[in-house]
């Protein structure tokens, strides 16, 4: 009994995780008080939009983003979604396919997003802006983000002004056979491109494997235009701050999302876009490597960068 009382305290006593930041990227200062939500197609043409409303804004960004295996509706990512559409981003989600059929994932996925433009530029959506436009995708979906951008060109989609990867993975799975890495040279050279990985991803084959192919392969974006990012558990406080491949669809929001996915990826959308909040995205600065305060003030373990990743 006195071991549970003493367990009890120790919780009661432990530095509380950060809250979500007032302000900057991945920060509750939104531009916009609701998304909305809709979906059209069906089967593997399934596809959902999220929009900026109230105010609805004349057009906005485009974010395509791509799920990871299995992932086939919205749910896991809703709040990234609404987070990013209340920033003033328009986000397609595409079902692309089930997980049987992975030969056919990347061009379901081009097929959502041709059919999603058209539908954003007719009447009662927010039109799409043609300038500003990037690619985002989880596990798999970050291996369907580089073949995406690495066709637009060749087939007059639009061009990536940025590319975010939250843990890629799926190299050596069924899938990977049928959406190779191994030449990626017509991404733009002046798309801006970030890996955000968990930790428990650093050395498992399937998730560095990719990261370590986007890289490397990629050599026609000069460095100062892309950046790894290496998000750390911290067990300081309680709850502890979990970073592992799940963490992004865990359903629970903290630090890990506000500041170790959120934050980069409105971040990378705002420099590549806007040119503003270059530091919270590329390079070193403190910025960067921030993961916000526990409760009695002392630093989450922060953000290592590609260097020190190994990249």
């Amino acid at each position: 009994m006195l071991q549970i009382v003493l367990m009890l305290i120790l919780l009661l006593d432990a530095p509380a995780p950060p809250e979500q930041p007032p302000s900057g990227p991945g920060g509750s200062d939104y531009t916009h008080a609701s998304v909305s939500v809709s979906a059209f197609g069906s089967g593997v043409q399934r596809y959902w939009l999220y929009e900026p409303t109230e105010p609805t804004p004349d057009s906005a960004p485009v974010v395509l983003y791509l799920h990871g295996y299995g992932a086939i509706g919205p749910d896991a990512y809703h709040d990234l979604m609404v987070h990013l559409g209340r920033k003033g981003f328009t986000v397609i989600y595409p079902r692309y396919g089930w997980p049987w059929n992975s030969a056919a994932y990347e061009q379901n996925a081009v097929d959502a997003l041709v059919d999603a433009l058209d539908r954003l530029a007719g009447p009662d959506h927010v039109d799409p802006d043609p300038d500003h436009f990037a690619v985002a995708g989880h596990s798999l979906g970050g291996i369907l983000s580089l073949r995406i951008a690495n066709r637009a060109k060749t087939d007059d989609l639009p061009i990536p002004d940025a590319i975010v990867l939250h843990d890629a993975a799926g190299y050596g799975t069924a899938a990977y056979p049928h959406i190779p890495l191994e030449d990626l040279s017509d991404i733009d050279p002046d798309t801006l491109l970030a890996f955000i990985i968990a930790q428990t991803s650093i050395g498992e084959p399937g998730a560095t494997g990719i990261v370590a192919r986007g890289w490397n392969n990629t050599r026609q974006i000069p460095r100062d235009r892309k950046n790894a990012l290496l998000i750390r558990s911290d067990g300081y406080g309680k709850p502890a701050l979990i970073s592992d491949h799940f963490s992004i669809v865990n359903g629970e929001l903290d630090a890990i999302d506000w500041y170790g996915y959120w934050k980069p990826t409105e971040a990378a959308l705002n420099c590549a876009f806007f040119g503003i909040q270059t530091e919270y995205i590329l390079g070193s600065a403190p910025e960067v490597h921030d993961m916000g305060l526990w409760s009695d003030a002392v630093r989450v373990r922060p953000v290592i960068v590609a260097e020190d990743v190994g990249y």
